[in-house]
């Protein structure tokens, strides 16, 4: 979802840094992401693949990037190449799909395709290859009654293709959000994230070690953003564990996690923040390290 917000850099530098910051997550860095094109910026949609440098971002205007991460000793992104740029394809038989809606979750197929989440019309579908045409997925009725600004926001792929997404919107305004699976060519509600204050979930990612992992953002006007990062085992479906919590200003507008191992053996999140294409907001690269 698109924050209009002007002052979550200024805030930064009111309210603090990256060490105000509770849970078990080590802050690594934080690399502001620059480019002169002018469909750079807004992206709600990351992944990595396992080697933690190679991405596909996609933004709120259906621009697609693609390329290679530069990280130092520590393991923080210090670069970021493009290799490929592009807007989503076609929808086979449709209209252009960002005409009808943001694209605002991606996550690798393990077969080798990308799916992307879209907010308006609340669908899913799954690109073979970059700029490809598109091959939905189909939905369950449930996401027919979602608010166009409230749609599917976080995506995640494990590595048995198991799709799991999550709208922005509470289950009938209650205190849940609820956790859509797609397997075997059926959908389900796996479970529900329990409301925490103002936060909603923005990103999800299933790390290597199989638990889903959901990057939420609260908005605190003036004082900026917060971000919360927890995770749930996805086999015994228990308690939430948090990871991360930032205290307002910290970072931009995280909007995507992308979850990976080092070769210490330790579990990174690399989060990307939404811009909203504003001047006085970044896109920023944050990394943090889960040690073992």
């Amino acid at each position: 979802m698109r924050r209009r917000f002007s002052g979550a850099l200024i805030a930064a530098l009111l309210f603090g840094g990256p060490g105000w910051a509770d849970g078990a997550a080590v802050y690594v860095g934080t690399y502001v992401w620059r480019d002169p094109g002018a469909d750079f910026g807004g992206f709600s949609g990351f992944d990595l693949q396992a080697d933690g440098v190679s991405y596909v971002a996609v933004s709120d205007r259906s621009t697609l990037l693609a390329g290679v991460l530069t990280r130092d000793a520590h393991g923080a992104v210090i670069g970021a190449g493009i290799d490929f740029r592009g807007v989503l394809g076609r929808q086979r038989g449709k209209v252009k799909l960002g005409k009808v809606g943001d694209s605002e979750g991606l996550a690798f197929d393990p077969a080798g395709g990308t799916f992307v989440s879209f907010e308006g019309g609340s669908r899913i579908v799954r690109y073979p290859e970059l700029g490809s045409p598109a091959d939905p997925v189909p939905g369950p009725g449930a996401f027919a009654g979602f608010p166009s600004n409230e749609g599917l926001e976080a995506l995640a792929c494990d590595a048995d293709g198991v799709l799991y997404t999550i709208p922005e919107h509470a289950m009938l305004r209650g205190p849940a959000f609820p956790v859509y699976r797609y397997r075997a060519g059926l959908w389900d509600r796996a479970f529900a994230i329990p409301a925490t204050r103002s936060f909603v979930p923005v990103g999800a990612d299933v790390g290597p070690d199989g638990f889903l992992y959901v990057l939420e953002r609260d908005f605190l006007g003036i004082r900026g953003f917060a971000s919360r990062v927890v995770r749930f085992d996805l086999l015994a479906l228990g308690p939430e564990e948090e990871l991360l919590r930032t205290a307002p200003g910290i970072h931009d507008n995280l909007e995507s996690i992308a979850v990976w191992r080092d070769t210490a053996g330790d579990l990174r999140l690399t989060m990307i923040s939404d811009d909203n294409f504003s001047l006085l907001q970044q896109t920023q690269l944050v990394d943090y390290r889960l040690p073992q």
